[in-house]
């Protein structure tokens, strides 16, 4: 049954109304269709609707092919296969107006709809073209009429290649139309006498410059492929696969799975707008559950839902032109189709999370958690109970001291806790169950003297007193689907940062990174020893080269680290 709401009515009269895709609007000029139906009834507008809708549809398709048609380079060479569909396509768009002809009936002395030609007219129209073209084709002549029926029958849906004009390819495609044609004509002097000559069925929608090779195969196919490229080794972990394939069923569930040669430019801003236009967990949303995502746009559009934050789109985007530079890699893909289209994002990667002031610092380091609370249960509530044997009482004092990341903190070992001439530290190196961010993420940390005077050392003896079967630090920190030790303990800290009044967007468990950064340079330490101390890949150019810095350097730095007044005993 149509939908009611094509229906809208003015005065008595009822018109059809449709939204026009996001993806189109350009294209189509307005975003909304509305015209009248002529008719006052309902039942009658309700069946009108159903057949404007169809027509509408195969107008929005015309609009997206014709932008897709657009985006395609111009090539200079076509194949046999591609000529093959095209001469096909060809002769049957012949018979299909042959037979459109001969079903409107020709002039019998009887005044019809339209003008038409008497049997005996067609038939010499049909010998005269027979007979020039079949000329033509025999001294190589390609005539401006075959050469602009190329340059049109390129651009149809189905086989959708561009060429260049002058091109000998496009020669090639004219004298292919030429044979089509003489095929054509052949079977209509036959129909001409009565002989039974069938229009071929459909072709195939696919498009043609997808028909051989390895342009053919299917994104899905492909995909299982680079997933297994990417995930092999420790190149990708879970969490960061399921990313990239999600991202990459968003862009097929709106533009098809279909042969890898065949996406265009098109399909590229449309996932772009898509991405810009979709409510964050949009899946979850009642007023959008259960559509496709292109639905779903559509929809939030219309209810002006607020989008998501540009840079989890661009992250998506992102993903997928990963995607598409590895086809480049791989398979004989002409481009990137998302090569140039950019989400932009305001500010940058320093701005995306502020250090903690002296007085927020002051605040943590004087909650309940580290002078005392009520029980494990509510910890942000004074007492007399300690906290000093968990990962939510060492984790932050760690990062400050430290500059660690929140998941390098908590996926530490026992025998992680080292000690080397005299100096204790943490031995950031690959181990069961450990993942890094980079490569440069494995290095050696000195443990700060101010975490020692808290009794981190007492806590490591204790720990190991225990002889339990778990070299884990932290036993009550466990990983997630992904291996992934943060997320319990970041979700708490946040907590405690709301508890005390100090939580804004700009603040998180991560800003103690930033924190650091600031107390090494109030400290004077120095730029190369901080990028060394926190894990940066850009740690300087003499990086690449021995083994970085001594345990005795990074000791003597980390140790002038300093937070004025700061105390938590």
């Amino acid at each position: 049954m149509a939908k009611q709401t094509n229906l809208t009515r003015r005065g008595a009269v009822y018109y059809f109304r449709t939204r026009v895709p996001f993806d189109i609007v350009d294209s189509v000029g307005k975003a909304e269709v509305c015209y009248s139906l002529k008719t006052k009834d309902h039942a009658e507008a309700v069946r009108k609707v159903r057949h404007e809708l169809s027509k509408i549809e195969d107008l929005f398709q015309e609009h997206r092919s014709a932008l897709a048609y657009e985006t395609l380079p111009a090539q200079e060479e076509i194949n046999t296969d591609q000529l093959k569909h095209i001469h096909d396509a060809y002769y049957q768009h012949l018979l299909e107006e042959d037979e459109e002809t001969r079903l409107s009936g020709f002039y019998k002395g009887a005044m019809r709809a339209l003008p038409s030609d008497t049997f005996e007219e067609f038939i010499e129209t049909s010998e005269i073209l027979a007979e020039v073209t079949a000329s033509d084709y025999a001294q190589g002549d390609v005539e401006t009429f075959f050469l602009g029926e190329a340059e049109e029958v390129l651009s149809w849906n189905g086989v959708e290649i561009k060429l260049q004009a002058d091109s000998i390819a496009m020669r090639k495609v004219a004298r292919t139309l030429q044979e089509a044609a003489i095929a054509a004509y052949g079977d209509i002097e036959k129909r001409n006498k009565g002989v039974v000559i069938k229009t071929p069925e459909q072709l195939p929608q696919t498009s043609s410059k997808a028909l051989s090779g390895e342009c053919g195969l299917l994104l899905s196919a492909v995909l299982e492929e680079w997933i297994a490229d990417k995930s092999s080794g420790e190149s990708w972990t879970k969490k960061t696969t399921e990313a990239h394939k999600r991202a990459i069923g968003l862009f097929m569930d709106l533009c098809g799975d279909r042969p890898i040669g065949d996406y265009t430019k098109a399909d590229a801003r449309a996932f772009k707008k898509a991405l810009l236009t979709l409510p964050p967990r949009w899946k979850q949303l009642k007023q959008l559950k259960g559509l496709t995502i292109a639905a779903a746009a559509d929809k939030a559009l219309e209810l002006r839902l607020p989008p998501v934050k540009p840079k989890t789109a661009r992250k998506d985007m992102l993903f997928v032109s990963s995607f598409w530079s590895w086809l480049l890699s791989n398979y004989d893909v002409d481009t990137n189709i998302f090569a140039g289209l950019k989400i932009t994002v305001k500010g940058n990667a320093k701005d995306a999370r502020n250090p903690f002031t002296e007085e927020e610092l002051q605040s943590i380091f004087s909650s309940p958690l580290y002078r005392g609370c009520l029980s494990k249960k509510k910890w942000m509530d004074a007492g007399n109970l300690s906290m000093k044997n968990t990962a939510l009482y060492w984790a932050p004092l760690i990062a400050l001291y430290s500059g660690m990341r929140l998941n390098e903190i908590l996926q530490l070992h026992l025998t992680d806790i080292k000690q080397e001439g005299g100096i204790h530290y943490y031995d950031l190196t690959e181990g069961a169950g450990k993942r890094f961010k980079t490569a440069s993420s494995q290095r050696r940390i000195p443990i700060h003297h101010k975490i020692i005077e808290a009794g981190f050392l007492e806590f490591i003896a204790m720990r190991k007193a225990k002889r339990s079967s778990k070299d884990q630090l932290f036993l009550e920190v466990k990983p997630d689907t992904y291996g992934s030790y943060g997320k319990a303990t970041s979700d708490s800290f946040t907590e405690l940062l709301k508890h005390l009044g100090i939580k804004h967007e700009k603040n998180s468990f991560h800003s103690f990174r930033h924190t650091f950064q600031d107390g090494c340079r109030n400290s004077g330490v120095p730029l190369e020893v901080m990028k060394a101390l926190q894990g940066h890949s850009d740690a300087g150019v003499s990086s690449d080269y021995g083994s970085g810095f001594s345990l005795e350097v990074l000791n003597k730095e980390l140790q002038k680290v300093s937070y004025g007044g700061l105390t938590f005993n």
